[in-house]
């Protein structure tokens, strides 16, 4: 079942008309090995999802944790002379239901896909460990402008490396979910991307002191996306992610990974309409080769005991570090595998 198809389920068991004595519930995939079902839990409402089976499930090394929203239950009891497994995900804002349905529809395909009830229950803890990790940064509300913006720019990077470069490389390349790391890592050539709404004096943040750090790096570029926000000739988020997507129809490897690290970024779909009434237009892409007395702090010029570092760079004020286009091009195209 789809995201849509289970979100559907639980607003019908959460109307008034639905409700009587005890929980309420529906039975999903009935022919998957596992019993598994939508619930809501009465008198609170909550939506739960629960996986059932019938005898004893002791993964190594794996213990139920919340994640971000969701209280997530683990039990193995005696039903007379047989042993039942139960996993009980418990929604606590109703606010992310969608997400909440985007959840519990992955865990159903992983467990699906495997089959036998034990490692298919396996499998879905997996899962959900990744999810766990996902959800610590989901918001009801979504992605803020900045972050927004910033996927906006790397979206619109990674659309140019696709020009010139093998799909699965490029995206393999994409770190920007990692705010570690710089934006791309293309063997021996790093681009860390920054997007700005400023026309003049374009000032933009750096988060720590290895991202404009060009010694592991043959060569490293920083992509300045300049944009206009809310433009009516301009762009969404959605569909600059839509567009991306249906470029690798053909790529169903590279697809996945970018819909992968889209998530870890944050980028849920089931929040996508969040996201679609801000218009981005890009007006500039400004490519500077950091090298040499580029302004910019790094882990070799840090006093021993400063950390946290954070900083801006005007680079509008360094025409000696741009690189023209085509320079830019036959960088890409030198860094292929």
């Amino acid at each position: 079942m789809s995201p849509a198809d289970l979100e559907a389920l639980w607003i019908e068991l959460g109307r008034p008309s639905t409700r009587r004595d005890g929980d309420v519930r529906r039975r999903v995939h009935p022919e998957s090995a596992l019993d598994l079902f939508v619930a809501r839990t009465l008198p609170a409402g909550e939506a739960t999802f629960r996986v059932e089976v019938l005898y004893p499930v002791r993964p190594d090394h794996w213990k139920p944790a919340n994640c971000e929203g969701v209280r997530v239950d683990w039990e193995v009891v005696a039903e007379g002379d047989a042993w039942r497994t139960y996993l009980v995900l418990t929604l606590l804002d109703e606010a992310l239901l969608a997400v909440f349905a985007r959840l519990c529809a992955d865990l159903c395909d992983v467990m699906l896909e495997r089959g036998e009830g034990a490692a298919a229950l396996v499998a879905g803890l997996g899962r959900l460990d990744r999810w766990r990790l996902l959800l610590d940064g989901v918001r009801a509300e979504g992605m803020s402008t900045s972050r927004q913006s910033g996927l906006f720019g790397e979206m619109h990077v990674l659309d140019i490396l696709l020009d010139h470069l093998p799909a699965d490389f490029a995206v393999r390349g994409w770190q920007g979910f990692d705010q570690h790391l710089q934006d791309f890592r293309l063997g021996g050539l790093g681009i860390e991307v920054k997007t700005s709404e400023a026309r003049q004096h374009v000032r933009i943040r750096i988060a720590n002191e290895r991202q404009l750090d060009e010694r592991p790096w043959h060569r490293l570029l920083l992509a300045c996306v300049l944009v206009d926000a809310d433009v009516g000739t301009g762009t969404s988020l959605v569909d600059k992610v839509a567009a991306l997507r249906a470029r690798l129809d053909d790529e169903p490897g590279a697809r996945r990974m970018l819909d992968d690290r889209l998530e870890e970024y944050g980028y849920l779909d089931a929040q996508a309409r969040l996201y679609a009434d801000r218009r981005l237009e890009v007006r500039r892409l400004l490519v500077l080769e950091v090298r040499d007395e580029f302004p910019r702090l790094t882990e070799a010029g840090v006093p021993a005991g400063v950390g946290d570092i954070r900083y801006s760079v005007v680079v509008t004020n360094l025409p000696e570090y741009e690189i023209a286009e085509d320079t830019f091009v036959r960088w890409l195209e030198e860094a292929r595998p």
